[in-house]
């Protein structure tokens, strides 16, 4: 008979809620609602359809495919999110906490 204890210590805003700006049906992620927040345009075309596969012309490992996902890495890394979010809760209800990036440890 095993027992696990569970715990996060977090500082920040805790939101019963699953309505966030990053959680509708224009964002897949909080990475990308930040790239809009930002204004963010990326000078490479897009190189996948509607379908998710790769758009004529474009393939994997082309250079353009790279260059595309090095712009979004390289805003990322200059422009960081500054909060991080930590889920919690069940199926029945998700808790997001959202908190600061830098976490201190004891």
């Amino acid at each position: 008979m095993g027992t696990s204890v569970y715990g996060k210590l977090s500082y920040g805003i805790y939101i019963d809620c699953t309505e966030l700006p990053w959680s509708d049906d224009k964002y897949d992620n909080i990475e990308d609602w930040w790239l809009d927040v930002n204004n963010f345009i990326n000078p490479i075309e897009f190189p996948y359809t509607k379908d998710g596969n790769y758009k004529e012309g474009f393939y994997s490992g082309h250079p353009s495919v790279n260059k595309y996902f090095e712009n979004i890495r390289n805003f990322h890394k200059e422009n960081p999110i500054p909060i991080k979010i930590v889920y919690d809760g069940n199926y029945d209800s998700e808790v997001h906490i959202l908190t600061t990036k830098t976490m201190f440890a004891c």
